[in-house]
């Protein structure tokens, strides 16, 4: 149950029966306590792999600008090599074989291609941890439960990839550097096949097209200090939205779990004292209608 929910849910009534069945009332209290100890262990648990990542936030926007400074002009520079390089393989290989060394290229690639798209994850957003509250606190249907334990699945995943963006983003300053060196000497070695003699232009267009493609990528990534400040904030707040509904699925689905361990334990322990609980419910004096009925022969009452 949480904070929220326990604010404006006013305490329950006192009981109107005067032997009350103390089973439902301390299952509620064990699943609530149940719940607290949960939830606690899994919110520390969770702050120890959050709260570093809160602090790679300090600073992003002097650690990006510093390094873009420092490679802008080696990028510039990658950029005027490649554009060199193209010029001369225009020269030197036809329009019909280039055409046809890229179709194959972008077809290789579309059968080759190892990425996978991320996992839709809209379901998980959407997700509200007082909804869940009230769904532990009622009676959830078997197709409710089986939803609540498929989201527990499915959050794992989404609270993993939201961490990876999250953890590239944030690296993405200390690398830059070297992916452009990678770039660089790529290009650099293209360079030195073109010039030698009797060199596969053929193969070196292929070469160029796989450099310009990764230049391109690492390109949609560059941006403003300020904006990349901006999408490392924006990333970290996505996390942290699923870290935390992550924590509500575990714990409604434990709680769900402790509360039907429970229920099993009471009906053992009722079975057990079956006669005071029927002499307990007999307590009061029969009134007319059951003694009259209590009269008739067996099986006619």
């Amino acid at each position: 149950m949480s904070e929220s929910s326990t604010q404006h849910r006013p305490p329950p009534p006192p009981p109107t029966d005067e032997c009350p069945d103390p089973y439902g009332p301390y299952t509620d209290y064990r699943v609530a306590v149940f719940v607290a100890k949960q939830r606690s262990d899994l919110y520390a648990a969770d702050a120890a792999v959050v709260d570093p990542r809160y602090g790679k936030l300090d600073g992003a926007q002097g650690r990006y600008a510093t390094v873009w400074s420092a490679q802008r002009s080696a990028w510039e520079d990658l950029r005027c090599r490649l554009k060199r390089i193209v010029e001369t393989l225009d020269r030197t290989l036809d329009e019909p074989t280039r055409r046809h060394l890229s179709d194959c290229w972008r077809r290789v690639r579309e059968e080759t291609d190892t990425e996978t798209a991320p996992a839709d994850c809209s379901e998980i957003d959407e997700i509200d941890c007082d909804d869940l509250d009230d769904l532990v606190e009622g009676e959830p249907s078997p197709a409710e439960v089986a939803t609540l334990r498929q989201q527990a699945v499915l959050a794992e995943t989404c609270v993993a990839q939201a961490d990876a963006a999250f953890d590239d983003l944030a690296g993405f300053p200390d690398g830059l550097a070297a992916q452009i060196t990678a770039l660089v000497d790529r290009a650099t070695k293209l360079d030195q096949d073109l010039a030698s003699a009797g060199g596969d232009q053929r193969r070196s267009y292929v070469d160029y097209l796989a450099i310009h493609r990764d230049f391109c990528r690492l390109e949609e990534r560059l941006t403003t200090a300020a904006r990349y400040a901006c999408k490392l904030k924006d990333a970290f707040v996505t996390m942290l939205r699923r870290h935390r509904i992550r924590i509500c699925i575990k714990v409604a689905v434990a709680a769900i779990d402790k509360r039907a361990e429970i229920d099993a334990e009471a009906k053992k322990a009722k079975a057990g004292h079956i006669v005071d609980l029927v002499l307990e419910c007999a307590r009061d004096e029969p009134t007319e209608a059951a003694a009259a009925s209590a009269a008739l022969p067996p099986g006619q009452a």
